[in-house]
């Protein structure tokens, strides 16, 4: 009766150790790769960052009256009046690599700075939104949120809020437009967010 057994434990045992050179193979495969790609990348020469599509803060599109004079939202309204001096672009999804590849080796620290030049902006406006949310101006918070997911934002709680918001004020149409919004984001947040944004639409749906 052991026979069998000891014979399937070798079996796996091969199968498992197969599975591992398979996977060490790929790996080297895809180190070479990388470091081949990244030898490309080191060689490319600075090109021209003029035409890239930057990210310009549109007040007209934000509550800048609302509570101007509270503390806090006044900090918030300072810190994003010094970001709309600065450029700003929004990179997710691209590595050092292939920024290096597009637009050359001597641009990647005013690239990386314009890059967290934006990520400052859209954690701010989130931070601005829950403020909003905290002395009950849902729907100022609502519009700040809105021109977050506008410019890209990949802020997971920025379509948390917006989504709870859209039902809260039964409009399930615009939680599925966010969605469709959510489709366009580049970084690894992406599908942490749509996951987030099921959650709600099948709640809604369990509730019909």
């Amino acid at each position: 009766m052991k026979l069998p057994i000891v014979a399937s434990l070798i079996i796996l045992v091969a199968m498992l150790a197969l599975r591992i050179r398979y996977l060490n193979r790929a790996d080297e495969k895809s180190l070479a790769a990388y470091m081949k790609r990244e030898e490309e990348a080191n060689n490319v020469r600075k090109r021209s960052l003029e035409d890239l599509d930057y990210v310009k803060i549109d007040q007209s599109k934000l509550p800048m009256t609302t509570l101007k004079d509270d503390p806090e939202i006044a900090a918030i309204h300072k810190k994003l009046s010094d970001l709309s001096g600065k450029k700003m672009l929004n990179l997710a999804g691209l590595s050092n690599t292939d920024l290096k590849l597009e637009y050359g080796t001597a641009n990647i620290s005013v690239l990386t700075e314009y890059d967290e030049n934006y990520m400052q902006l859209v954690t701010l406006l989130q931070n601005w939104a829950e403020q909003l949310m905290q002395q009950g101006k849902e729907l100022d918070a609502g519009q700040v949120l809105e021109y977050a997911v506008e410019i890209g934002s990949d802020v997971v709680p920025t379509y948390q809020m917006l989504a709870g918001l859209y039902v809260s004020h039964g409009r399930m149409d615009l939680v599925e437009e966010l969605k469709t919004s959510a489709e366009d984001i580049r970084s690894s947040a992406k599908e942490r967010i749509l996951k987030e944004l099921d959650k709600v639409t099948s709640l809604d749906k369990l509730l019909e």
